[in-house]
């Protein structure tokens, strides 16, 4: 370790041509911010740290908290997401941070980091300030990065349209601004989306530019959210691509994997773990699927990282049903429904509850499995008549579509009620077509009941 510091402190030196800088702590904070810029946390987080402890003994509280923010943004990468965010939470409070909107921002772009991965309504709260603020000192940089990150929220609440109009202008904007770490993070999370709707192949073509970026800069940190990205879409691909796909994609999990492994990066490690698993699954190894997945839900439970616990359940689920173990099955995907809770996501829920009750139906247990399917419609139903637009109420049912689909072959297939079947169907129909039609609006589809919408 003192051999890392050593060598780290004679760079800066020969990188400022000044034998002074490591006692520089506003030196020594500009390089950091450029490194993590850089996408290079692992050896920013050495120099915040030094700088935070010179600020400190200087009595600069405002240059502290700077460096301090800049150093947890590492930190929660090897520990616990709540814990600093509860520490955030603390110094959120500090008069320093509340007097400086510059501060301010670094403070709350962070705790929506966190939050964006533990708590989606406070994450929406996090930075529609940072946004407010952003625009009351003309930073144009933040705000594109906050409307970006307002955009993904949307993605994860269903609205998909939204999510990517404001990821694709949020990713252009950033270019043009040079903010490589804003481009890279929007190109990122669109890709995400783009591969998990049917557009892999177009998702892995957007991902070379940002690749190319990150491998044009020697400073440049290992881009391991980018290759996550990249390894999804591998294993999405058509078809025709896949076979070739799965053997790059497994190429580059083991070398995201290591470098995840060797800098204790626990949220990107769940996330290939998870990756992993699923290319065993499709490869028939459910042995070493199961492993990967107890892996992701270990490691996603030592980070407190509660969205990727439960998919980490959820696919556990598909293992032990596959195996024949059917309890095993139930109590993985209760596990996987608990986390969902925890991180508020109404969006997900109803397929975690679906999840639970084809599990029921494949055990014989079909009236449980139908209280079951109506429990995740009435979720769906909940968050249709809190949609903003017929676009948002269109695109959750579409990627929710298989919830009714689900229930409608029960209905079929062990009640043998086509009359229910054709009502569950309809009725998934007629509630994303009724704001189309102004007659509707007074009338529920599925049941003739007077029904008053938000918005309306």
């Amino acid at each position: 370790m003192r051999s890392f510091i050593r060598h780290g402190i004679v760079s800066l030196a020969l990188i400022t041509g000044c034998e002074s800088f490591a006692a520089d702590p506003g030196a020594l904070l500009i390089e950091a911010d450029r490194l993590a810029e850089l996408g290079n946390w692992v050896k920013a987080r050495l120099l915040y740290a030094q700088a935070e402890q010179e600020f400190h003994s200087r009595g600069d509280v405002r240059h502290e908290l700077y460096a301090k923010f800049g150093r947890l943004h590492r930190d929660i990468e090897t520990g616990s997401y709540a814990a600093v965010g509860e520490e955030i939470e603390k110094d959120l409070q500090n008069p320093a941070v509340q007097s400086d909107p510059g501060l301010h921002i670094r403070a709350l772009s962070l705790k929506g980091f966190i939050d964006l991965n533990t708590n989606t309504a406070a994450a929406q709260d996090d930075f529609s300030q940072v946004l407010a603020l952003a625009k009351s000192i003309n930073d144009p940089k933040w705000e594109n990065r906050a409307a970006g990150e307002l955009g993904i929220i949307s993605g994860i609440n269903g609205d998909i349209g939204t999510a990517g109009m404001a990821l694709f202008k949020a990713m252009n904007t950033a270019s043009a601004l040079h903010d490589l770490a804003g481009e890279i993070s929007f190109a990122t999370w669109l890709a995400n989306g783009m591969a998990v709707h049917g557009m892999a192949d177009r998702a892995i073509s957007l991902l070379d530019r940002p690749l190319e970026l990150v491998r044009q800069n020697a400073d440049a940190g290992f881009p391991v959210q980018l290759y996550i990205a990249e390894i999804r879409a591998l294993l999405l691909l058509p078809e025709g691509g896949k076979i070739n796909g799965r053997e790059e994609a497994k190429r580059m999990i083991d070398q995201a994997l290591r470098y995840a492994r060797e800098n204790s990066v626990l949220g990107a490690q769940a996330e290939l773990l998870n990756q992993a698993g699923l290319l065993a699954m499709n490869a028939n190894d459910m042995g070493q699927a199961e492993a990967s997945f107890h892996e992701t839900v270990d490691v996603a439970g030592k980070a407190q990282l509660p969205r990727m616990e439960a998919e980490g359940y959820l696919h556990l689920s598909e293992v032990y049903e596959h195996e024949k173990e059917q309890s095993k099955a139930i109590a993985a995907i209760d596990s996987g429904i608990e986390q969902v809770h925890v991180v508020q996501e109404d969006f997900d829920l109803p397929a975690y509850v679906a999840r639970k009750a084809e599990l029921e139906a494949n055990r014989g247990n079909i009236r449980r499995a139908d209280l079951l399917y109506a429990q995740a419609e009435e979720l769906i139903e909940a968050m249709l008549v809190n949609a903003p637009s017929s676009r948002v109420k269109g695109s959750m049912i579409a990627a929710l579509g298989n919830i009714y689909v689900g229930h409608f072959r029960l209905a079929l297939s062990k009640f043998n009620d086509p009359q229910k079947a054709f009502q569950i169907i309809e009725t998934a129909r007629g509630r994303a077509m009724a704001d189309f039609y102004p007659i509707c609006k007074s009338v529920s589809p599925a049941s003739g009941i007077s029904s008053t919408r938000k918005g309306d």
